[in-house]
Protein backbone atom coordinates (compact mmCIF):
# COMPACT_ATOMS: atom_id res chain seq x y z
CA UNK A 1 0.00 0.00 0.00
CA UNK A 2 1.42 3.38 -1.02
CA UNK A 3 1.40 6.52 1.11
CA UNK A 4 -1.30 7.96 -1.16
CA UNK A 5 -3.42 4.84 -0.62
CA UNK A 6 -2.95 5.20 3.12
CA UNK A 7 -3.98 8.88 3.01
CA UNK A 8 -7.11 8.17 1.03
CA UNK A 9 -7.85 5.19 3.27
CA UNK A 10 -7.54 7.41 6.34
CA UNK A 11 -9.95 9.98 4.86
CA UNK A 12 -12.45 7.21 4.16
CA UNK A 13 -12.00 5.55 7.55
CA UNK A 14 -12.69 8.85 9.34
CA UNK A 15 -15.99 9.14 7.45
CA UNK A 16 -17.16 5.52 7.69
CA UNK A 17 -20.09 4.67 9.93
CA UNK A 18 -19.97 1.17 11.42
CA UNK A 19 -22.10 -0.68 13.93
CA UNK A 20 -19.64 0.40 16.64
CA UNK A 21 -19.78 4.11 15.77
CA UNK A 22 -21.44 6.28 18.46
CA UNK A 23 -23.63 7.84 15.75
CA UNK A 24 -25.32 4.45 15.35
CA UNK A 25 -27.04 4.56 18.74
CA UNK A 26 -29.81 7.03 17.78
CA UNK A 27 -30.20 5.23 14.46
CA UNK A 28 -30.79 1.91 16.22
CA UNK A 29 -33.19 3.54 18.67
CA UNK A 30 -35.29 5.10 15.91
CA UNK A 31 -35.22 1.94 13.81
CA UNK A 32 -36.51 -0.08 16.76
CA UNK A 33 -39.26 2.48 17.33
CA UNK A 34 -40.46 2.16 13.74
CA UNK A 35 -40.40 -1.63 14.03
CA UNK A 36 -42.44 -1.47 17.24
CA UNK A 37 -45.04 0.83 15.68
CA UNK A 38 -45.50 -1.51 12.72
CA UNK A 39 -45.56 -4.62 14.92
CA UNK A 40 -48.19 -3.08 17.20
CA UNK A 41 -50.33 -2.27 14.16
CA UNK A 42 -49.96 -5.44 12.10
CA UNK A 43 -48.43 -8.09 14.37
CA UNK A 44 -45.06 -9.80 14.25
CA UNK A 45 -46.05 -12.84 12.20
CA UNK A 46 -46.11 -13.03 8.43
CA UNK A 47 -43.70 -10.14 7.86
CA UNK A 48 -39.93 -9.70 7.60
CA UNK A 49 -38.17 -6.54 8.80
CA UNK A 50 -34.48 -5.91 8.27
CA UNK A 51 -31.93 -3.26 7.41
CA UNK A 52 -31.27 -2.50 3.77
CA UNK A 53 -29.49 0.18 1.79
CA UNK A 54 -26.11 1.51 2.82
CA UNK A 55 -26.15 -0.16 6.24
CA UNK A 56 -26.56 -3.62 4.76
CA UNK A 57 -24.06 -2.81 2.01
CA UNK A 58 -21.54 -1.47 4.57
CA UNK A 59 -21.25 1.88 2.82
CA UNK A 60 -22.71 4.22 5.47
CA UNK A 61 -21.05 7.59 5.88
CA UNK A 62 -21.19 9.99 8.80
CA UNK A 63 -22.22 12.90 6.60
CA UNK A 64 -24.90 10.91 4.74
CA UNK A 65 -26.48 8.14 6.77
CA UNK A 66 -30.14 7.69 6.09
CA UNK A 67 -31.39 4.22 7.06
CA UNK A 68 -33.38 1.88 4.83
CA UNK A 69 -35.82 -0.35 6.72
CA UNK A 70 -37.21 -3.16 4.57
CA UNK A 71 -40.72 -4.19 5.59
CA UNK A 72 -41.80 -7.14 3.47
CA UNK A 73 -45.09 -8.95 3.87
CA UNK A 74 -45.03 -12.70 3.28
CA UNK A 75 -46.82 -13.82 0.13
CA UNK A 76 -49.89 -15.29 1.85
CA UNK A 77 -50.33 -12.52 4.44
CA UNK A 78 -53.15 -10.06 3.69
CA UNK A 79 -53.25 -8.54 7.16
CA UNK A 80 -51.16 -5.50 6.24
CA UNK A 81 -53.07 -4.98 2.99
CA UNK A 82 -54.65 -6.90 0.15
CA UNK A 83 -52.77 -5.10 -2.61
CA UNK A 84 -49.33 -3.53 -2.92
CA UNK A 85 -50.96 -0.10 -2.92
CA UNK A 86 -52.83 -0.98 0.28
CA UNK A 87 -49.60 -2.13 1.95
CA UNK A 88 -47.81 1.10 0.97
CA UNK A 89 -50.57 3.37 2.24
CA UNK A 90 -51.39 1.35 5.37
CA UNK A 91 -47.76 1.41 6.48
CA UNK A 92 -47.64 5.14 5.77
CA UNK A 93 -50.86 5.63 7.74
CA UNK A 94 -49.36 4.05 10.86
CA UNK A 95 -46.13 6.05 10.73
CA UNK A 96 -47.63 9.40 9.70
CA UNK A 97 -48.95 9.97 13.23
CA UNK A 98 -45.43 9.82 14.64
CA UNK A 99 -43.20 11.30 11.92
CA UNK A 100 -43.15 13.97 9.28
CA UNK A 101 -42.77 12.25 5.94
CA UNK A 102 -42.24 12.53 2.21
CA UNK A 103 -43.81 9.77 0.10
CA UNK A 104 -41.48 8.52 -2.61
CA UNK A 105 -41.92 6.27 -5.61
CA UNK A 106 -41.38 3.01 -3.70
CA UNK A 107 -40.41 4.20 -0.20
CA UNK A 108 -41.64 6.57 2.47
CA UNK A 109 -38.98 8.88 3.91
CA UNK A 110 -39.50 9.67 7.58
CA UNK A 111 -38.22 12.70 9.47
CA UNK A 112 -38.37 13.53 13.16
CA UNK A 113 -41.44 15.65 13.89
CA UNK A 114 -40.76 19.34 13.38
CA UNK A 115 -37.20 18.87 12.08
CA UNK A 116 -35.98 20.43 8.86
CA UNK A 117 -36.01 18.05 5.92
CA UNK A 118 -32.99 19.54 4.19
CA UNK A 119 -30.54 19.80 7.07
CA UNK A 120 -28.68 17.19 9.11
CA UNK A 121 -30.61 14.72 11.19
CA UNK A 122 -31.97 11.22 11.15
CA UNK A 123 -33.86 10.15 8.05
CA UNK A 124 -35.40 6.71 7.61
CA UNK A 125 -36.65 5.24 4.33
CA UNK A 126 -39.29 2.56 4.91
CA UNK A 127 -39.61 0.28 1.89
CA UNK A 128 -42.78 -1.81 2.10
CA UNK A 129 -43.64 -4.64 -0.28
CA UNK A 130 -44.66 -8.28 -0.62
CA UNK A 131 -42.61 -11.37 -1.36
CA UNK A 132 -43.53 -13.00 -4.66
CA UNK A 133 -43.42 -16.45 -3.06
CA UNK A 134 -43.20 -17.46 0.58
CA UNK A 135 -41.03 -15.42 2.93
CA UNK A 136 -37.86 -14.67 0.95
CA UNK A 137 -36.46 -13.98 -2.49
CA UNK A 138 -37.99 -11.66 -5.06
CA UNK A 139 -40.23 -8.82 -3.89
CA UNK A 140 -42.98 -6.75 -5.47
CA UNK A 141 -42.98 -3.05 -4.51
CA UNK A 142 -45.77 -0.57 -5.14
CA UNK A 143 -44.76 2.33 -7.39
CA UNK A 144 -46.58 5.52 -6.50
CA UNK A 145 -45.69 6.99 -9.88
CA UNK A 146 -44.15 5.74 -13.09
CA UNK A 147 -45.25 3.65 -16.04
CA UNK A 148 -45.88 0.54 -13.95
CA UNK A 149 -47.77 0.28 -10.67
CA UNK A 150 -45.44 -2.37 -9.30
CA UNK A 151 -41.73 -3.15 -9.40
CA UNK A 152 -40.14 -6.60 -9.20
CA UNK A 153 -36.80 -6.61 -7.40
CA UNK A 154 -34.63 -8.55 -4.97
CA UNK A 155 -32.99 -6.64 -2.11
CA UNK A 156 -30.61 -9.48 -1.25
CA UNK A 157 -29.16 -9.41 -4.76
CA UNK A 158 -28.72 -5.62 -4.63
CA UNK A 159 -27.02 -5.79 -1.24
CA UNK A 160 -24.66 -8.62 -2.19
CA UNK A 161 -23.80 -6.94 -5.51
CA UNK A 162 -22.23 -4.03 -3.62
CA UNK A 163 -21.19 -5.60 -0.30
CA UNK A 164 -19.33 -8.52 -1.89
CA UNK A 165 -17.75 -6.65 -4.81
CA UNK A 166 -14.00 -7.23 -4.99
CA UNK A 167 -13.28 -3.48 -4.88
CA UNK A 168 -15.82 -2.58 -2.19
CA UNK A 169 -13.52 0.01 -0.59
CA UNK A 170 -13.21 1.85 -3.90
CA UNK A 171 -17.02 1.96 -4.20
CA UNK A 172 -17.13 3.46 -0.69
CA UNK A 173 -14.46 6.01 -1.58
CA UNK A 174 -16.41 6.93 -4.72
CA UNK A 175 -19.54 7.44 -2.64
CA UNK A 176 -17.61 9.74 -0.29
CA UNK A 177 -16.35 11.69 -3.31
CA UNK A 178 -19.94 12.02 -4.61
CA UNK A 179 -21.29 13.22 -1.26
CA UNK A 180 -18.37 15.54 -0.52
CA UNK A 181 -18.70 17.21 -3.91
CA UNK A 182 -22.46 17.54 -3.81
CA UNK A 183 -23.05 15.31 -6.85
CA UNK A 184 -26.77 14.73 -6.97
CA UNK A 185 -27.00 11.52 -8.99
CA UNK A 186 -28.91 8.78 -7.19
CA UNK A 187 -26.57 6.54 -5.20
CA UNK A 188 -28.18 3.33 -6.51
CA UNK A 189 -27.37 4.23 -10.11
CA UNK A 190 -23.93 5.55 -9.16
CA UNK A 191 -23.04 2.29 -7.39
CA UNK A 192 -23.98 0.24 -10.44
CA UNK A 193 -21.88 2.51 -12.65
CA UNK A 194 -18.90 2.34 -10.28
CA UNK A 195 -18.98 -1.45 -10.15
CA UNK A 196 -19.08 -1.68 -13.95
CA UNK A 197 -16.19 0.75 -14.39
CA UNK A 198 -14.07 -0.73 -11.58
CA UNK A 199 -14.36 -4.29 -12.83
CA UNK A 200 -10.97 -4.19 -14.54
CA UNK A 201 -9.19 -2.25 -11.78
CA UNK A 202 -9.08 -4.86 -9.03
CA UNK A 203 -5.26 -5.11 -9.12
CA UNK A 204 -4.80 -1.38 -8.46
CA UNK A 205 -4.45 0.33 -5.10
CA UNK A 206 -7.31 2.35 -3.63
CA UNK A 207 -6.04 5.72 -4.87
CA UNK A 208 -5.43 4.50 -8.41
CA UNK A 209 -8.84 2.80 -8.47
CA UNK A 210 -10.67 5.99 -7.57
CA UNK A 211 -8.56 8.09 -9.93
CA UNK A 212 -9.17 5.61 -12.75
CA UNK A 213 -12.91 5.64 -12.07
CA UNK A 214 -13.14 9.43 -12.21
CA UNK A 215 -11.05 9.56 -15.39
CA UNK A 216 -13.33 7.01 -17.05
CA UNK A 217 -16.45 8.98 -16.13
CA UNK A 218 -14.87 12.22 -17.35
CA UNK A 219 -13.87 10.62 -20.67
CA UNK A 220 -17.30 9.23 -21.53
CA UNK A 221 -19.14 11.17 -24.22
CA UNK A 222 -22.53 9.92 -23.02
CA UNK A 223 -23.95 7.99 -20.11
CA UNK A 224 -23.34 4.24 -20.39
CA UNK A 225 -26.11 1.69 -19.95
CA UNK A 226 -26.38 0.17 -16.48
CA UNK A 227 -28.34 -2.93 -15.51
CA UNK A 228 -30.33 -3.82 -12.42
CA UNK A 229 -28.59 -6.99 -11.13
CA UNK A 230 -31.87 -8.18 -9.61
CA UNK A 231 -34.10 -7.67 -12.65
CA UNK A 232 -32.80 -7.00 -16.14
CA UNK A 233 -36.21 -5.70 -17.19
CA UNK A 234 -36.02 -2.72 -14.83
CA UNK A 235 -34.94 0.39 -16.72
CA UNK A 236 -32.33 1.91 -14.42
CA UNK A 237 -30.23 3.55 -17.15
CA UNK A 238 -32.67 6.47 -17.17
CA UNK A 239 -31.29 7.42 -13.74
CA UNK A 240 -28.03 8.35 -15.48
CA UNK A 241 -29.44 10.59 -18.19
CA UNK A 242 -30.10 14.29 -18.58
CA UNK A 243 -29.23 16.58 -15.69
CA UNK A 244 -28.06 13.73 -13.45
CA UNK A 245 -25.42 12.61 -15.93
CA UNK A 246 -24.37 16.17 -16.80
CA UNK A 247 -23.78 16.96 -13.13
CA UNK A 248 -21.83 13.74 -12.51
CA UNK A 249 -19.63 14.21 -15.57
CA UNK A 250 -18.97 17.86 -14.71
CA UNK A 251 -17.92 16.88 -11.19
CA UNK A 252 -15.61 14.15 -12.51
CA UNK A 253 -14.11 16.57 -15.06
CA UNK A 254 -13.42 19.07 -12.29
CA UNK A 255 -11.80 16.49 -9.99
CA UNK A 256 -9.61 15.09 -12.79
CA UNK A 257 -8.41 18.63 -13.55
CA UNK A 258 -7.19 18.83 -9.93
CA UNK A 259 -5.09 15.64 -10.03
CA UNK A 260 -1.84 17.34 -11.01
CA UNK A 261 -1.94 20.04 -8.34
CA UNK A 262 -4.13 18.80 -5.47
CA UNK A 263 -4.25 15.94 -3.00
CA UNK A 264 -7.23 13.82 -1.99
CA UNK A 265 -8.00 16.09 0.97
CA UNK A 266 -8.82 18.82 -1.56
CA UNK A 267 -10.56 16.60 -4.11
CA UNK A 268 -12.74 15.17 -1.33
CA UNK A 269 -13.41 18.37 0.65
CA UNK A 270 -14.47 18.13 4.29
CA UNK A 271 -16.52 21.34 4.44
CA UNK A 272 -20.22 20.87 3.71
CA UNK A 273 -20.72 24.54 2.82
CA UNK A 274 -18.13 24.38 0.05
CA UNK A 275 -19.85 21.27 -1.30
CA UNK A 276 -23.11 23.12 -1.82
CA UNK A 277 -21.34 25.98 -3.55
CA UNK A 278 -19.50 23.68 -5.95
CA UNK A 279 -22.69 21.80 -6.81
CA UNK A 280 -24.50 25.06 -7.59
CA UNK A 281 -21.61 26.26 -9.73
CA UNK A 282 -21.60 23.02 -11.75
CA UNK A 283 -25.37 23.16 -12.16
CA UNK A 284 -25.23 26.65 -13.62
CA UNK A 285 -22.75 25.45 -16.22
CA UNK A 286 -24.05 21.99 -17.09
CA UNK A 287 -27.82 21.95 -16.62
CA UNK A 288 -28.98 25.56 -16.57
CA UNK A 289 -31.70 26.56 -14.15
CA UNK A 290 -34.20 23.75 -14.78
CA UNK A 291 -35.73 21.72 -11.99
CA UNK A 292 -33.80 18.56 -11.17
CA UNK A 293 -35.89 15.47 -11.98
CA UNK A 294 -34.84 13.17 -9.15
CA UNK A 295 -36.33 12.80 -5.69
CA UNK A 296 -34.54 11.54 -2.62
Amino acid sequence: MTNIDQRLGSILEAERLTEQSPEMKPIRTERDRVKSLLTDAFGAGGVSMRDGGSKAKNTMLKREHDLDLLYYVHAENDRVGGTLKDIYHNVLGVLADHYDFTPGTTAVRLFAKGCTRSGPGLRIDVVAGRFVEGASGDVFLHQADGEKSRLLTNPDVHIAHVRDFHSHEAVCAAKLWRVANGVLVKQFAFELLCIDLLEESRSLGLSDQLASLLKKIASLKSAPAIKDPANGNNDVSKLLTGAAWADLKAAADHSVSMFSSCNWEEIIPPAVDSVKASAVARASISVGSGTRPWGF
